[in-house]
Parts: structure tokens; C-alpha cells; sequence
């Protein structure tokens, strides 16, 4: 028996929080089973990246669940180009640095 049952139908209320700030917020009615309702998840949260502490509460079968959850961004379409990533610039070595191996750590 599953602990958590949906019926299409059941009013959902869907949070996330990354960080201490509520990053997502839903609420749907359109959901017959767990698989539907992660796609809605990743769909609501395709510009979201990091894991969050989700919370779910079906209003209809009176139950709730709070789960750590792993967004991942959206993956550009082949009709969109991927927006660049601003990252930080290594720091080269100069002439002067000796570079260590491993081996010479020990």
C-alpha cells in the first residue's frame, strides 16, 4: 500500500527552500501519480540549481512530506542556445612557483 496516495484530482501544495529562502511555490490539481508530479516539479524549477528541502502536502488525502530534493537547470533545446557560465579566472603560476605533485605530498 503506498503511504502517500494521488488521486487526479487532489489539491497539492508544493515548496522548496534552498538556502533558507522559499525558491518554488505550486499548487496543482491535474496529478494522477508521483511520476506526474515530479515532472511538474522539474518543470517549475528548470531555472533552479542545488538541493532544496521540499515540502508536499496533498489537501484532498490529508498527508504531507518533507524530503531533501535535487534541482538540476534546464538543458538548453536544440533551438536555444546555452547561456554562458560567468566563472571565476584560475590563478596561473608564475615563473617563479614550483609546481607539487602528488607523490611529493607524503
Amino acid at each position: 500500500m503506498n503511504r502517500y496516495p494521488i488521486a487526479y484530482g487532489d489539491h497539492i501544495y508544493v515548496s522548496a527552500i534552498i538556502d533558507g529562502r522559499k525558491v518554488l511555490e505550486i499548487n496543482l490539481t491535474h496529478i494522477a501519480d508521483i511520476s506526474v508530479l515530479l515532472a511538474e516539479i522539474r518543470q517549475a524549477g528548470r531555472r533552479l540549481c542545488g538541493l532544496a528541502r521540499m515540502f508536499i502536502r496533498n489537501h484532498s488525502q490529508g498527508w504531507s512530506i518533507q524530503r531533501p530534493f535535487r534541482f538540476y537547470p534546464d538543458f538548453p533545446s536544440p533551438g536555444r542556445p546555452m547561456q554562458p557560465i560567468e566563472r571565476p579566472r584560475r590563478r596561473m603560476a608564475t615563473p617563479t612557483q614550483r609546481c607539487i605533485f602528488p607523490w611529493e605530498t607524503h
